[in-house]
């Protein structure tokens, strides 16, 4: 069974690193990836390991070109916080798609990993704005982490990798889906006909879409819904 990790912090402490979470607890994802516990024993795998990958996700800051900057920085619109310096603009707008990096190479083996870990910072938010920061570090409020313990039968390769992305969107799952060939999605679901590991992201998007356009600000309401609705159709097609 693969592991996988989430941090979204509520706070504005900076200090949080990415290494923080994934390389230096003593039961860090890294040290799950070559020293797991509580895996059930019938499942045909390595009952310590999960060697056969990783990734790691995060959202940057938008980064501005010196024109921007100035443009953001002396507008007469623009607004500014009390509790922080800089530009304040509303948050849906101001991240890039999401960063990944992955890997078929065990975590624990892989220094890129460690390397990035220890620059990748952690950027709380509040309700409705976050900073522009024009002097420190890019920052991200969200950290996912995933390392894999590929199924029988189930293919060793960088795009079987978690997280996966699609545009805004960053998704990763646990467990072994069945064959997406059994998969009868819409004629509009963006990631149809692909390998068992994407085929739940495709399943989710495409009921995102249902909703509405996926280019749009889905509430926390509306995600639970799809996922849900993703997670009964999962069901119903593995009975």
């Amino acid at each position: 069974m693969c592991r996988m990790t989430v941090y979204k912090g509520l706070g504005l402490d900076q200090s949080i690193l990415l290494a923080d979470l994934i390389v230096k607890p003593k039961h860090s994802i890294i040290h799950q990836s070559y020293d797991c516990h509580e895996r059930f024993h019938n499942t045909g795998l390595p009952s310590q390991l999960n060697a056969d990958g990783f990734g790691i996700g995060w959202y940057a800051e938008k980064l501005y070109s010196a024109k921007t900057r100035d443009e953001l920085l002396f507008s007469p619109k623009r607004r500014v916080s009390d509790s922080f310096d800089g530009v304040v603009i509303p948050r849906n707008k101001e991240y890039e798609t999401p960063c990944v990096f992955t890997s078929i190479s065990p975590a624990w083996n892989n220094r890129n990993l460690v390397q990035l870990a220890d620059k990748v910072r952690y950027h709380g938010m509040d309700d409705s704005h976050f900073r522009i920061n024009l002097t420190r570090p890019r920052s991200s409020p969200l950290f996912f982490a995933h390392v894999r313990a590929a199924s029988i039968g189930s293919l060793t390769s960088e795009t079987n990798c978690h997280p996966f992305t699609f545009d805004k969107y960053l998704f990763m799952h646990n467990g072994y889906n069945i064959h997406p060939s059994f998969f009868h999605l819409p004629s509009s679901s963006i990631l149809s006909d692909t390998h068992d590991d994407l085929s739940s992201f495709a399943l989710f998007l495409t009921h995102l879409e249902e909703l509405g356009p996926l280019d749009q600000e889905f509430s926390g309401k509306d995600m639970r819904h799809a996922l849900g609705t993703t997670i009964r159709t999962l069901n119903h097609l593995c009975q």
